[in-house]
C-alpha cells in the first residue's frame, strides 16, 4: 500500500505542475482573447466609419441625382405645359374660326330665307292689294249704280 500511495502522491505531485501549466496557459488564452478583442473593436470600429463615409457619400450622390432628375422633370413638365398651352390657343383659334363660319353661313341661308319669305309676302301683297282695287272697284260701281237709281226713288 505504501507504494500505491507514494505512485498516488507522484501522481498527485504531476498533478499540481499540470495544474499550474493549465493556469498559465489559461492566462496566456485569457490575455490573447483579450488582444483579439481589442484588435476585433478597432478593425469594427474602424469598418463602421468607413461603412458611415461611404453611406454619406453614397447618400449625396443620390441627392444630387436625385435633385438633377427633379429639375429635368420640371423642366420637362414645363415644356409640356407650355406645349398644351400652344394646342390649346390653336385649338380655340380653329373652333373660333368654325363657329364664325358657321354663324356666316347660317346667317346668309336665315337672310335668303327671310329674303324668299319677304318676296313671297310681297307678292302676296301684290295679290291681296289687287283683290281690294277690284272689290274697291265692284264696290264703286255698286255704289255709283245705287246712287243712280237712288234719285230715281226719291
Amino acid at each position: 500500500m505504501n507504494t500505491e500511495l507514494k505512485l498516488i502522491l507522484k501522481k498527485i505531485d504531476g498533478l499540481g505542475s499540470t495544474i499550474k501549466e493549465l493556469k498559465s496557459d489559461m492566462q496566456e488564452l485569457r490575455t490573447e482573447v483579450k488582444s483579439g478583442m481589442q484588435e476585433l473593436r478597432t478593425e469594427v470600429k474602424s469598418d463602421m466609419q468607413e461603412l458611415r463615409m461611404e453611406v454619406k457619400s453614397d447618400m449625396q450622390e443620390l441627392r444630387t441625382e436625385v435633385k438633377s432628375d427633379m429639375q429635368e422633370l420640371r423642366t420637362e413638365v414645363k415644356s409640356d405645359m407650355q406645349e398644351l398651352r400652344t394646342e390649346v390657343k390653336s385649338d380655340m383659334q380653329e373652333l373660333r374660326t368654325e363657329v364664325k363660319s358657321d354663324i356666316y353661313t347660317s346667317q346668309t341661308v336665315i337672310e335668303t330665307k327671310m329674303d324668299h319669305i319677304i318676296i313671297e309676302m310681297r307678292g302676296q301683297f301684290k295679290y291681296t292689294e289687287k283683290k281690294l282695287n277690284e272689290h274697291t272697284k265692284i264696290l264703286q260701281m255698286v255704289s255709283n249704280r245705287l246712287n243712280e237709281r237712288a234719285p230715281k226713288l226719291n
